[in-house]
């Protein structure tokens, strides 16, 4: 511990990364469903991992199969480790490389439109995307959190550049920051206050978008809030909600804002308990994939690994490669934070 600030351990590094993993594969077979089809499934389904079909490959993946979340995270510990931090051009290719080979997951329109742009020969600081909101630079941001929690600055810098291979609107790259910030408060104080934390989000993004630096102030009077108030509360702010479909009700949108601001009330009201907060992510429906991953990766930062069932942690797709990547991040990370 430094001046109030828990210097992380490597079971916190393992824990998000795993944490990521595990929610995203557990949110995503009921990606896109929304709330009141959702909760007509035992809870023990819901929390056991599922096989799913993914559009973009064409084909079925078996239990324990992460989504595009984790697959893009994945790549971005990769470059940290490699560059002992945050690499652009690096991770660009890679995530060029990974839309070449035809692998990439259930990947959204800005990932499609920025890889086009520099398939057409575009250079890859020159493709991103700069009117839309979709939370493509938030979901993949987690490890940026981990590596940089030893300074704040660096860290949004990092988080900006990062969000720029693809996402250039304001509130995308704002939203992005806020989930990597999350992730290094969570992973740095043991015991978190709504307002606390609300606070410093606020404070690291008011210069990058000053509306989703005032959206954040609405977690401190949802945090005491069951899920279905506090998901009534958070539509108010505008694009949270996807809008109800024939005969559906609502869900989670998939744009920045909606990924921040729930994946946050979920971590304050479940006070990081993990498989609470995953729970509740997949019962709000709509993008839960995203939603129980991030939410995820920020309680299992707090607590490591032993918030974290062993039995999902064992099973998960490549949790021999999360396990090794995390330790050479956390080692990397020590390294450059000077520790």
């Amino acid at each position: 511990m430094t001046n109030g600030i828990r210097v992380p351990a490597v079971e916190q590094f393992t824990g998000a990364l795993l944490g990521l993993a595990i929610g995203d594969a557990l949110g995503r077979p009921t990606e896109g469903k929304r709330q009141d089809e959702i909760r007509t499934r035992p809870r023990n389904e819901l929390l056991t991992f599922r096989g799913y079909r993914d559009g973009r490959l064409g084909r079925g993946l078996p239990p324990g199969s992460w989504s595009d979340d984790t697959q893009q995270a994945l790549l971005l510990a990769d470059t940290l480790v490699a560059h002992r931090g945050f690499d652009g051009h690096d991770y660009a290719d890679r995530m060029y490389a990974l839309w070449r080979s035809g692998e990439a997951r259930g990947y959204g329109r800005v990932y499609q439109k920025a890889m086009e742009r520099r398939d057409a020969g575009q250079p890859w600081d020159g493709v991103a995307v700069d009117d839309d909101t979709m939370n493509g630079a938030a979901m993949r941001i987690a490890p940026l959190g981990l590596f940089y929690w030893f300074d704040a600055a660096a860290l949004t810098d990092a988080a900006v550049r990062s969000s720029h291979i693809t996402h250039r609107h304001p509130a995308a790259v704002a939203g992005a920051a806020g989930v990597a910030h999350a992730l290094a408060y969570a992973l740095t104080h043991e015991h978190v206050e709504p307002d606390a934390f609300v606070a410093y989000l606020s404070r690291q993004l008011a210069p990058l978008d000053r509306q989703t630096a005032e959206h954040v102030h609405i977690l401190m009077r949802v945090a005491g809030l069951d899920i279905d108030d506090a998901f009534a509360a958070l539509s108010e702010v505008p694009e949270f909600a996807s809008p109800p479909a024939a005969g559906r009700g609502p869900g989670v949108g998939g744009m920045t804002i909606s990924l921040l601001l729930i994946s946050g009330y979920l971590f304050l009201h479940t006070q990081g308990d993990y498989m609470r907060a995953v729970e509740g992510a997949i019962l709000l429906g709509g993008d839960t994939d995203g939603t129980a991953a991030t939410a995820g990766a920020l309680c299992a930062a707090q607590r490591g690994t032993g918030g974290v069932p062993q039995a999902l942690a064992d099973t998960v797709e490549e949790t021999e490669r999360i396990r090794v990547l995390s330790i050479l991040l956390h080692e990397r990370s020590l390294e450059a934070s000077g520790r």
